[in-house]
Parts: C-alpha cells; structure tokens; sequence
C-alpha cells in the first residue's frame, strides 16, 4: 500500500534534535508544548524515520521555524551496519488495553523484505473480529532502529494508520519499542509497548516468556531498550532486569575470586536511603571529634574514627544517621545546629593519641533542650582503636535503644584489621576524598596497597585499591607512551573473597566493570552495592555515573541526589547533578546545583589549591554560570599542574564549548581521547548525552570522536 507524500514526511533528524535540545533539554518537555505528538513520535523522526506532516507541523511550530527545514532532501544518505537486514519471519508483541482498562498481548506474525535501507512487508493477527493483516509502509531501517507506518488493510472503525519505532541487539534478533497513534474516540495519542522476536532461534519459546515479562512494565522496555541499542544481548538484558527487582543470587566473581556466598541484608521498602527520622524518630548527628595534640595531621584519624562510628550506628534497627559532611568541613556542630538539619541528638567528643595511649571524651546531647544523656571516657592503649570504636558505638546504641542493651551485634566487617594497617588504611582514604586527581589518587593508592601488605585480610583497602585503580584508569592519558594503570577488577574481586558481603567490594567491582565497559555488568554489581548498603556514597555515585552513560538522565539524577545527601561536601556529585537537572529541562535547579557545587569547589581550592581535577571541573561549572575570565584561568592551571590527565582536558572542552570556543573545545576533547580504549568508548558514551558539548555537534572532530562509541569490547 503506497504512502501519500502529503501524509508522511522523511526529516531530517539531526538538526531537528539539535533544536529540540537547545531549547526544551529533554523530548518529554517538547511533548509537553507540542500536546498530541508524542515521544516516541520526536525519537523517531530524531532518528530520521518518516512522521506524519501535521505531527512534523507542530514541532515546527514549537520551535519557531519553517518546517520545510526538518524535511530531509533528496539523496540523503542512510545508514546501515553490516550484515543486520530485516528480512524474515517475525514474531511480534503488542501490548493492547481493552475497553474496561485491562490490559492484554496480541500476538503477530510478521514477514518482512528489506531492500536497502526500506522494508515492506505485513502482520498477521487474530482479533474477536477474526484474522486481521496490518501492512508496514514507507519504513526505514538503519542504525538498528526500524521506524514507519502501519496501515490495517480492514478495520472495523475508522483509523488512518499507526507508527512505530523499535530498536534492537546487534545482531537484529530482538527489537523493542513502541507503536503510536491518534485515538478517535479521546482525540488523543497513544502508544503502547512492542516487541519483535526473529523467529527460528534455538531458544524462541524461552524468548517470547521473556519477552512478555518485559512488556510488563514501561520501566523495564525503556531500560531493556536502552541496553538493547548499546549491543547487548538479550540474555544479559534480562539479567538487568532481574538484577533491579531483587537480590541476585550467588554467582561467581571471576577466574580468580569466589562465588559471593551471603545474602544481601534486607533494606525496606525502596533501596533509597531517607533523610528524614526513622520510625522510632530517633537521628543522630556526627559533630567532628575535636583533636587535642599539638599534631594537626591527627585530623585524618579523628575523622575516619567518627565516620566508621556513623557507619555502626546507621546499622542499627530504629537509628538513623546524618552525614557528618551535612555541616561545615572542621567547624563543631552544636546542638541547634544539628536540630535545624533535623538530628535529635548529637554525638560530639574529643580525641588525644599518643605513642602508647588512645583517650577519646564522648558525649551524647538531646538537640531539643541540649540535655546530656551520656557521656564516658575511654582511656585505651594506642592499639586498641577498634574496641574503642565498638565500645562507642554499643553505649550510644544502648542508650538510645533500649531493646537493643541485651548486646544484639551492630554490623560491620567480620573481622578488624590490624591497627597499623587501619592507621595507614585512614591516611589513604584522607586522600582518595579528594576525587579524581591524578596525584592525590596515586598516593592514596600506595598507601592502599601498604594496608594490605600490613593486613592481607584488610577487604575494605582491597575495595579501596580497586577504586583507586580505576579512578586512574579513567584519567591518565597515553603521553609518550605510558601505558595504562592496571584496572581495578583483581582487587575488587579479592576484596568479596574475603568478605562477600561487604557493600563497598561490590561498588569497587561496579567501578571496575564500568571502566571496563561492561556497563551491564557494572549495573548489576552496583544496584547489589546499594541493596547491601544504600547510605554507601561509592554505590549510589558509581551507579548514577553508569545510569547517566546509558542515557538514563532520570535515574541518574535521582541517584546523584542521593549521593549528594550523602556526601554534601562533595563538589562532583553536586554539579554532575546540576547537569542531569539541566538535560531533563530543569534549568532553575540546576543552576542552583552548579552554584552549590561552586561553593564546594572553591573550600576544596582553599585546602588543596593544587587539585587539577577540581579546577578543570570548576572550570565547567563557572561555564555554565556565566563566568568566563575566571573559568579560563581556572582551566589553564589545570592544565599546568596535570597536562597528563585527560578528565582535565575533557572538563575543559567543556568549558570553552559553553564559552563558544569550538575550536578549542574540539582540540582539548582530542586530546582526552589519547587514552585506552575502554576509556575512549566510556568518553564518547558520555559525551553523547553532554548537554555542555552541543555547540560541536557539526564539528567533524567531534563526530569522529563520538565514534569510539560504537566499538564494543
């Protein structure tokens, strides 16, 4: 059945979604202001898929333009890769509601000839009214993405035709995605889910069950979808989906690691950690233990002590805890202040360390009235940090929680270290804070790896060596021929032989996945992070990175907010958010976001002015605030202290693209790339969806860098 040209209409897709994103950020915003077109409508046409004229009118429209400038000209070349054709026989899913809202699945037999980059062909399907044939018209297949029209050869009640878009694996065994049309009745449009299966597969029937689990929520297509599109197959995108329902079962780690045999520990309700009081309405605050020696390097000690004691009380039924970075870095909290953030009470003391002696004053005060309800001493010898830990954390415990003084075990790492690697083990991790800085991150790792040299059975330092690895693994360029760090997966990997339930072994596993570029492999490691331990900052930050680089802006962004409650001092969480609020068209959040995270920035200079990474990544940020004589000179120290870190060239790029500086950019994005391979296909995976970097989108440079993300390991 032949297409009117007066009714379908081929567009040329990338400039339309150069203009959608320029001024709406997110296709469900263009949706919102086009009424009736829908998203699925706006990614078709993206794609370059013929669309209805009335529906390419309205974008039009919208954006202020003559829609002749959306049609794509004659001879505009299309894309297919190799190998992948339509042509066959078809088993299709269409997920339908009848009249009383229940919803239902209508089987189709699909035969499809694909000539080119067009496809013809029909579906078959049984209705109450009989065997009814729709036929496929004016469709185009490319960039694994089969998009078009189908026209009912004999309907009962008027409809003109209905359009679909659906993408798949690879090897074009699966497409996912949706149908779309105009309602009569509601004058309305609407779209529904839509699977195609080839048929003659050795494992058709398990397929078409999966299938049908898929199409039970919008959540998982859209999630399958995506994996589908960036090539993986459909036995891990069903893992995927069962990863985010519930806890996967025990499987092995590697060649070189054991099977994680311990069951995750139960988190209620959603896997998001709560800022409000728990159900006992009972929130402590962390204020800083207020160091008495002359020494003022003890400070690392004093914190990573504290912290470990959130750590335990957080763990225990009926307590919740504030992040001790919800209040100014090295100010003491007093009680008002810890009432305002919502804490009732607040744990505050002091600590003295000498060669032989650990002395530690702690003290337990009521926000409401600041009524002391405990305090102690503790006079322990120098070795005996963990037993002081534990005996802070059981009396505050037993204090607040009566039920809880029979001695009921607060959670943690089954064994302790060794002190001197604990000791060790703290210092590193003072340095790893400071994020992705290639120095800093170097000693943090040699001082990692002494841990476990002191401790071999130190799983958290082998968790931490892991992220370090990684972290550089992601960041060092090839300069004169430096090879590239070693990645963090071994390390990750001996951390769960150890203890295979500790929370941030399976983010460092994550991570190591993730800078590998199994992303759905890293997927599945972190949301297992998160299950174990969902206030862990490593599990929800590495989990909105990876959610972020598969296009997911919504996820990701509800991720870095958590991770931002979580760590509120911590400048990439803050300003990484500010750009996922940005893309999904939530401008005033976001520059409150990129405000914050300046804030954040400019107290990390003024301990450590040498950090390249938060000069490159503020750089950014004052780019997008408007700020550009002070974002240039921020971006050129950066790149005197650390010209071999190619996050610092990326941030950068950033920089001088929202500045306008397209020739810049575009040789500063060139030189992020001279890295690994992983690493360049994790960059051009990310820089895809980088609002920041849309004045290059014609830089031929540019696009020749996008496609390292079409190579897959």
């Amino acid at each position: 059945m032949a297409v009117d040209e007066k009714d379908s209409i081929r567009v040329r897709g990338d400039d339309l979604r150069v203009l959608r994103k320029r001024r709406f950020k997110s296709a469900d915003a263009f949706s919102a202001a086009c009424e009736s077109v829908s998203v699925p409508t706006i990614y078709r046409a993206e794609r370059g898929g013929p669309v209805l004229r009335s529906y390419l009118s309205r974008m039009a429209d919208e954006l202020g333009i003559s829609v002749d400038k959306l049609i794509a000209a004659d001879g505009d070349v299309d894309r297919i890769l190799p190998g992948n054709v339509m042509t066959g026989a078809w088993f299709g899913l269409h997920l339908a509601t009848d009249r009383f809202g229940q919803n239902y699945v209508i089987e189709e037999d699909t035969h499809l000839v694909q000539k080119g980059t067009r496809v013809e062909g029909y579906s078959d399907y049984e209705t109450s009214d009989g065997k009814m044939r729709d036929h496929f018209v004016d469709c185009t297949f490319k960039d694994n993405v089969f998009c078009g029209q189908m026209r009912p050869e004999d309907w009962p009640f008027p409809l003109d035709s209905a359009v679909f878009v659906v993408s798949g694996t690879r090897n074009i065994d699966w497409l996912l995605g949706y149908i779309s049309w105009f309602d009569l009745d509601s004058e309305q449009t609407e779209f529904s889910k839509y699977v195609m299966i080839r048929q003659g597969s050795e494992n058709f029937e398990t397929e078409v069950a999966n299938a049908r689990r898929l199409l039970e929520s919008e959540d998982k297509l859209l999630r399958a979808r995506r994996f589908l599109e960036t090539g993986y197959d459909f036995e891990k995108v069903v893992a995927l989906m069962v990863a985010t329902e519930a806890a996967p079962p025990a499987r092995a780690l590697g060649d070189t690691a054991q099977a994680a045999s311990a069951p995750a520990r139960s988190v209620p309700g959603d896997d998001l950690p709560s800022t409000a009081s728990t159900a006992a309405g009972i929130v402590v605050a962390m204020s800083p233990l207020t160091v008495l020696d002359a020494d003022p390097t003890e400070g690392y000690f004093a914190d990573g002590l504290i912290d470990d004691i959130a750590t335990d009380l957080a763990s225990a039924p009926g307590l919740d805890v504030l992040p001790r970075m919800t209040f100014p870095d090295g100010e003491t909290v007093t009680p008002a202040a810890a009432g305002r953030a919502g804490a009732t009470h607040l744990l505050s003391g002091t600590l003295r360390r000498s060669e032989k002696r650990l002395r530690v004053n702690a003290q337990l005060v009521e926000t409401a009235q600041g009524r002391i309800v405990w305090a102690e001493r503790y006079d322990q010898p120098s070795d005996a940090v963990f037993a002081t830990q534990d005996a802070i954390s059981r009396d505050v415990v037993a204090t607040l929680c009566r039920e809880l003084a029979s001695g009921a075990p607060l959670s943690g790492e089954s064994a302790k270290p060794d002190p001197r690697a604990y000791e060790v083990f703290l210092k590193g991790r003072s340095l790893y804070l400071r994020g992705m800085n290639i120095r800093t991150l170097r000693a943090a790792l040699a001082l990692m790896t002494r841990a476990v040299e002191i401790d071999p059975g130190y799983a958290r330092a082998h968790a931490q060596i892991s992220i370090c690895q990684t972290y550089l693994l992601l960041s060092i360029t090839l300069d004169k021929g430096e090879a590239p760090t070693i990645d963090g997966l071994e390390a990750s990997q001996r951390a769960l032989a150890i203890d295979p339930d500790l929370a941030l072994a399976h983010a460092a596993l994550g991570l190591a996945r993730y800078g590998r570029g199994e992303y759905g492999d890293a997927e599945i490691a972190l949301r297992d992070a998160v299950r174990r331990d969902p206030k862990l900052f490593e599990a929800q930050f590495f989990l909105a990175r990876n959610l972020r680089l598969q296009g997911d802006r919504a996820g990701a962004a509800e991720r870095f907010e958590i991770a931002t409650r979580l760590r509120p001092d911590d400048f990439r969480a803050r300003g990484l958010l500010g750009e996922e609020l940005q893309a999904l068209g939530r401008s005033d959040a976001a520059m409150e976001h990129f405000r914050a995270a300046l804030t954040l920035i400019e107290a990390e200079l003024g301990a450590h002015p040498d950090n390249a990474g938060a000069l490159a990544f503020g750089a950014a940020v004052l780019a997008d605030l408007d700020r550009a004589d002070r974002a240039n000179v921020w971006a050129e120290w950066a790149l005197t202290i650390a010209p071999e870190d190619c996050l610092v060239h990326y941030n950068t790029a950033r920089m001088h693209a929202l500045l306008g500086n397209t020739g810049e950019a575009a040789a500063h994005l060139s030189r992020a790339f001279d890295t690994s391979p992983t690493a360049q296909r994790r960059l051009a995976l990310w820089m895809r969806h980088d609002e920041d970097l849309e004045p290059l989108a014609n830089n031929r440079q540019f696009q020749s860098l996008l496609k390292f993300g079409e190579t897959y390991a």
